[in-house]
């Protein structure tokens, strides 16, 4: 492999300002038939990466007397593993420039991920202490009396937003949701069993918690699930 390819390879991995090339681990080596083994590796993260496979020789048959370079590469456009062909040079090099478009794309998600997977488990945290909790409907006065204490939470949260908000906008914008998902809340005493609103309560619950000025508010999640339910009681968290 001429010095100029890997110099040309060297410069596409090191292009932009995200990636540097001692990101990148980037191994050779030659087969039996004389092909050259080409791998390269995000070494934070060695799932990222590409095995590819230049022939020793150009296709002068089905490809207009070019080098064709097969590869493997993770993450593809759709699936995690996809198989490949570039046309010559130029266009692998392309193809690599794209496969670190997609890296990029991943490490921005992990983040994202991780906090979906945090919350998930919160969920199930606080179900798990709710496992007792009666699977009955709502009678009419616990429905009524639940939406009260609603309306309640929704009185506290508007005080703390009011406060804290960085700007009328986006106070605005958080007053909306916010009424939105009491209301929403509210509707679903009439159509979910107790363990089953507590369960909607829950997601509710771990999305709100996310944010700081929201945490002393709420208490832990089964603690405000279980003084909601409680008849005759004001939310007192």
């Amino acid at each position: 492999m001429r010095n100029t390819f890997l110099n040309e390879l060297h410069e596409v991995l090191s292009k932009g300002s995200f990636f540097e090339l001692t990101d990148f681990e980037i191994e050779r080596s030659v087969d039996k038939g004389g092909d050259t083994r080409l791998t390269i590796k995000y070494a934070p993260n060695p799932e990222f990466r590409v095995y590819s496979q230049i022939p020793l020789s150009r296709d002068t048959k089905d490809y207009g007397n070019d080098f064709i370079i097969s590869a493997n590469v993770f993450p593809g456009e759709i699936n995690i593993n996809e198989f490949v062909k570039f046309k010559g040079k130029a266009k692998f090099f392309q193809g690599l420039e794209e496969w670190k478009a997609r890296v990029y794309e991943e490490l921005l998600t992990i983040p994202l991920i991780r906090q979906s997977e945090n919350q998930k488990q919160q969920i199930e945290e606080i179900l798990e202490e709710l496992d007792d909790l009666d699977n009955t409907f709502f009678t009419r006065g616990e429905a009524e009396a639940l939406k009260e204490r609603l309306d309640e939470l929704e009185a506290r949260f508007v005080d703390s937003i009011k406060l804290h908000a960085e700007d009328e906008d986006r106070q605005g914008e958080r007053l909306k949701t916010l009424h939105e998902e009491i209301e929403d809340l509210k509707s679903k005493t009439e159509s979910r069993t107790k363990k089953g609103w507590a369960r909607s309560f829950a997601h509710k619950f771990v999305t709100w918690s996310s944010d700081p000025d929201n945490q002393k508010l709420l208490g832990t999640g089964a603690k405000a699930i279980k003084l909601l339910l409680e008849a005759g009681k004001s939310i007192g968290l």
